[in-house]
């Protein structure tokens, strides 16, 4: 479970790492969201959407994140948070899943993955989570 100090991430925090990581995506232009309450929030997401994909991250706790590309054409876009097809994903640390998608090849890259893949279950968040809420864009972007 979250709390706020999370989404108000303090360098000198034992999350430090996380909290740099997820400064660096507010920085990038990515959109924040919380699922539930400030005060008591299930779990975290990040979202950066291109023309024809979408990159997205779920933390879940300190130590249980996902991040995920999905592609954007007619009938596969949907909620982003629980996706049909993913082009690329990664499970693991929160911290290692944000570098990674930070790092994966541009989306106009002919490195870039056209295989479309069944996404793992970790790509969804849970169903018991409550609707995502997107944080302004002055807030929740943490200490660099």
């Amino acid at each position: 479970m979250f709390h706020q100090p999370l989404l108000q991430i303090d360098a000198s925090t034992p999350m430090d790492k996380l909290g740099k990581q997820i400064a660096r995506l507010r920085a990038e232009g990515w959109t924040m969201y919380y699922f539930g309450t400030r005060d008591n929030a299930s779990g975290l997401g990040a979202t950066k959407r291109g023309d024809d994909f979408a990159d997205v991250v779920v933390v879940r706790h300190a130590k249980d994140g996902s991040a995920f590309r999905v592609p954007l054409f007619s009938g596969v876009a949907g909620d982003l948070f629980k996706p049909t097809i993913v082009s690329w994903q990664r499970h693991g640390k929160p911290v290692s899943v944000i570098r990674a998608i930070r790092h994966a090849p541009a989306w106009d890259s002919p490195e870039n993955p056209t295989a479309w893949l069944t996404p793992d279950p970790l790509c969804r968040v849970p169903e018991s989570w409550p609707e995502p809420v997107a944080l302004p864009p002055d807030e929740g972007g943490g200490n660099e």
